[in-house]
């Protein structure tokens, strides 16, 4: 069964739309500000995205969910066996 936490994740997920902006990643809590969400664009650590204009950026749900499973996979290596990634 999932946790409480797993299920309101999955939820909000659900909830938003299949191209995401910075201010849903700071929405589902992923960065703590807008700011956040573009330096960690600069610094090459952002999930996939791409232009929309010259200064618009959108984020794919699918490849969202697909970088946050394996940056967990590739964190839950070095924490050990007792963590697990979210479906």
């Amino acid at each position: 069964m999932p946790s409480t936490t797993e299920k309101n994740l999955k939820e909000l997920l659900e909830e938003l739309p299949p191209f995401l902006n910075a201010p849903n990643l700071v929405q589902i809590g992923l960065y703590p500000s807008k700011i956040s969400v573009y330096k960690a664009l600069e610094r090459g650590e952002a999930p996939p995205f791409f232009y929309i204009s010259k200064r618009k950026i959108r984020f794919p749900k699918n490849e969202l969910i697909g970088w946050l499973k394996e940056r967990a996979e590739k964190n839950s290596k070095s924490y050990g066996a007792n963590t697990r990634v979210i479906e």
